[in-house]
């Protein structure tokens, strides 16, 4: 039986298992879990690891009806996505099915007054103001992003540590972004949640008690995620780097054979 779980764990992206004689009990909540915690982790019901800011920040909008709102953008687009880099900012956007467009701006910053400003920003114009302040050099064919969008939500990226690790709990344990939050710049992260569950589910079916089913996913997931954050915190650097544009475009040749990637430069 699959339900949502009550009080703080609502909140977490976590798995609690329990037992109705031989019938496993699975209660699941989202992904904000580490939103709970961070303000102060002796609340943290599970876990005292806490993931760190690593230095990058999303803004995420949307603008809907975008061939009529973004008509360049859209051509652009071609019915697809694209990913635009340079002086250590990215915005990435692409189509949905409904018409509209969903983008990314990234930047690379400790700042808090870049968030301010942005979510003091109450009209068109100083969104746009905020975009050429914060996207210096940038091209005025961005603009539009900042105008139609109809929402613009402020995203600090967050990694867990790469050697983290805790002794497992006899009935609950945590998947996907709660168990191992990291940077998109590797689009492994929707894949890793996945394996999480296909990997919990089989030791849950495999092994005589759940303590032993989620002491034992645990080690396969922290042995797993090691690497993969790794490779996805090699890939943000390279995202926001002062040559991101050359090395990004060697990654996806590479992936043909066209080429390797350079080596990150000197600081």
């Amino acid at each position: 039986m699959l339900r949502r779980s009550s009080g703080l764990l609502k909140q977490a992206q976590a798995l609690s298992v329990g037992s109705f004689g031989k019938t496993p009990r699975l209660e699941s909540a989202n992904q904000s879990y580490w939103r709970v915690c961070s303000d102060s982790m002796s609340h943290c019901p599970f876990t005292p690891i806490r993931p760190q800011y690593v230095g990058v920040s999303l803004v995420e909008a949307l603008v809907p009806a975008a061939k009529h709102a973004i008509p360049k953008l859209w051509a652009l687009l071609g019915g697809s996505a694209l990913i635009a880099l340079g002086g250590e900012r990215t915005i990435g956007m692409g189509t949905k099915p409904d018409g509209s467009v969903l983008f990314y701006a990234g930047l690379k910053t400790d700042d808090p007054a870049a968030r301010k400003t942005l979510e003091e920003a109450s009209g068109q114009a100083e969104r746009v103001r905020w975009f050429h302040a914060n996207f210096r050099g940038w091209s005025d064919l961005w603009e539009p992003l900042f105008m139609e969008a109809i929402s613009m939500v402020w995203r600090p990226l967050l990694v867990c540590p790469t050697d983290q690790h805790w002794t497992p709990k006899p009935n609950v344990t945590l998947i996907g972004d709660a168990a191992h939050v990291m940077p998109p710049y590797a689009g492994e992260g929707v894949n890793m949640a996945m394996l999480d569950a296909l990997v919990l589910s089989k030791f849950l079916l495999s092994e005589e008690a759940p303590g032993v089913a989620i002491a034992a996913y645990e080690a396969e997931m922290f042995s797993r995620m090691q690497s993969m954050t790794e490779d996805t915190m090699v890939n943000t650097e390279m995202f926001y780097a002062p040559d991101a544009c050359e090395r990004v475009v060697a990654l996806f040749r590479s992936f043909v054979g066209g080429e390797t990637v350079p080596p990150a430069r000197e600081a």
